[in-house]
């Protein structure tokens, strides 16, 4: 027999989406300010209600059934509708003491977290940021369920309930230690160590550099991969990448230490060559122009903080590019 809506305990969904959130009774318990046998006893008439087990045990959690996964970016939307009808008021950043979460890479977080503990500090000294990976497998699930607000990155495609804001657009560009040759054409650049930056290649999935899951593709590899093997075949060349990394913060100190040439966004080259002794050149071929953008579920489109949180990112990543195109600029 169908489930009856007529007959469902409402309060049993806050169970559901905590549990889903959590993956565990005993941490959505804690999220709930409840305890562990009234989430489980909760689960169990949900279970009853709905016809379906909802969440199996393993070692890693609770998993999610089909149906669970069916259920969850409803109930969650329905369920921050009510909270927002229900709390709805004025975001005033001066007294506000929200916490935000933003998902961006380690790239990412360096060019943006200290401008924006910046910002909070000087018009909203009560909200707090949580930054969570920007590279995690389940990007679009977190984002369907409310626990991140704004993902930044390079974005491909994304589902019809979320939101694209194109921010600002750039160009890869080589860093090397300073008093190196400089790079000038695409045999010399096979002949240095070069290195990139990929946080997820072909064995994960990804497809032209970029991974999809749940209708978002985002990009993993932090370089234009197609145009590099091209201009090498142009030269008769192999690409030969010496190193390829995920994290562009161990970049700089690998560069000078082992001699490296990478490859790396515009930005963050501009950020390296005031913090490090590196120099910054455009590459010898082209290449195709990335955009930084943000997404966000359609859900907080009206949530004064979230617009306000998303107005500032804004200004910071265009200012970013900007000052990346002045600042420590790529030598000809």
């Amino acid at each position: 027999m169908a489930p009856s809506f007529k007959q469902l305990d409402l309060n049993l969904l806050r169970v559901f989406a905590a549990v889903m959130e959590e993956r565990s009774a005993l941490r959505a318990s804690r999220l709930l300010c409840t305890s562990q046998s009234a989430v489980s006893h909760a689960l169990a008439r949900l279970r009853d209600q709905l016809g379906d087990d909802l969440f199996l045990r393993t070692r890693r959690g609770l998993k999610p059934t089909a149906r669970a996964l069916e259920l969850a970016p409803e109930i969650v939307a329905a369920l921050a509708i009510v909270r927002t009808a229900v709390e709805r008021q004025e975001f005033d950043p001066a007294t506000s003491d929200r916490t935000f979460t933003l998902a961006a890479s380690d790239a990412l977080s360096i060019l943006t977290v200290q401008n924006l503990l910046r910002e909070f500090g000087r018009s909203a000294p009560g909200v707090s940021l949580v930054v969570k990976p920007g590279t995690r497998v389940d990007l679009g699930e977190m984002i369907d369920l409310g626990r991140i607000d704004v993902a930044l990155g390079s974005f491909s495609e994304w589902p019809e309930h979320m939101r694209f804001d194109p921010m600002a657009a750039y160009r890869d560009v080589l860093i090397s230690p300073i008093g190196s040759t400089p790079i000038e054409r695409s045999d010399q650049l096979h002949s240095r160590r070069l290195a990139v930056v990929s946080v997820g290649g072909e064995e994960e999935g990804a497809i032209g550099g970029f991974i999809y899951e749940r209708g978002l593709g985002r990009r993993t590899e932090m370089y234009d991969k197609a145009a590099l093997e091209r201009a090498f075949r142009n030269c008769g060349l192999i690409p030969r990448p010496l190193l390829a990394i995920p994290h562009a913060l161990l970049l700089p100190e690998l560069v000078v230490e082992a001699n490296l040439t990478a490859i790396i966004p515009h930005p963050l080259g501009a950020h390296f060559c005031r913090t490090h002794p590196v120099r910054l050149d455009k590459l010898p071929y082209p290449c195709a122009s990335q955009q930084i953008g943000m997404i966000w579920h359609q859900r907080s489109d009206k949530d004064e903080g979230l617009i306000w949180f998303r107005s500032i990112l804004r200004s910071l990543v265009s200012r970013l590019v900007s000052d990346g195109d002045q600042l420590g600029g790529a030598k000809s």
